[in-house]
């Protein structure tokens, strides 16, 4: 299947007509990332807007040496949007978890597409602001970009390996079983074939291994 059939699944493009997808199509780079490898960065400098094509985007910023984890990105979502607008350095570090396909569109590409049909041009960014916007209302409401309950689907989904640090305590271990509606919230871990019951209020972070899976 061709990146302009592909670009048809994707719902940002959903306004776009199959010429205008063609002509957006020949601007972008399809790439594919192995498991771990990082896509960008953090404050490193901006030269692209991905759109997933298949497999899942980890999000992450590093403190203090470990990788914090921020939210996981799948199939038709985009990223590096926000850099992209505002061309500043990445305020995060992006890295694939699975095999995984992205479109590239460099920025380069946006002048010329600006130039040459900018009707085009006005209709991805228009595209872009709605995703900006849509995460902004997110966070201004205290959600995650994702739920925090996806967010933590996929990581029992995946029995990813996760450093769940409390005041007191720091846990290398993979989440089980997380519920968040009652009256007493709490996660289940598995440590190392030990179950532990953590209340959900005593969770200070939750943080993704580093490149090399340490923490």
């Amino acid at each position: 299947m061709g990146l302009e059939m592909r670009l048809r699944d994707v719902p940002h493009f959903v306004e776009f007509s199959d010429d205008e997808l063609k002509v957006l199509a020949d601007l972008m780079e399809e790439v594919e990332y192995q498991p771990n490898e990082v896509i960008f960065n953090e404050k490193s400098p901006t030269t692209a807007v991905y759109f997933i094509l298949g497999g899942r985007i980890n999000i992450y910023k590093m403190l203090f040496g470990s990788s914090n984890f921020l939210t996981i990105l799948e199939r038709n979502d985009l990223f590096g949007e926000v850099a992209f607008s505002d061309q500043k350095d990445r305020s995060a570090s992006a890295c694939a978890l699975d095999e995984t396909a992205v479109a590239k569109f460099a920025y380069e590409h946006f002048d010329v597409i600006q130039k040459q049909n900018p009707e085009i041009g006005m209709k991805l960014l228009r595209a872009l602001m709605k995703e900006l916007t849509r995460k902004f209302r997110a966070v201004n409401s205290g959600l995650d970009v994702k739920s925090s309950e996806q967010t933590i689907v996929d990581l029992i989904t995946t029995k990813q390996q996760v450093k769940i640090s409390t005041q007191d305590v720091e846990y290398i271990c993979s989440i089980m079983y997380a519920d968040k509606s009652g009256t007493n919230p709490f996660v289940k871990i598995d440590l190392k074939g030990q179950i532990v019951m953590i209340p959900f209020h005593q969770v200070k972070s939750i943080t993704l291994p580093n490149k090399y899976g340490k923490f």
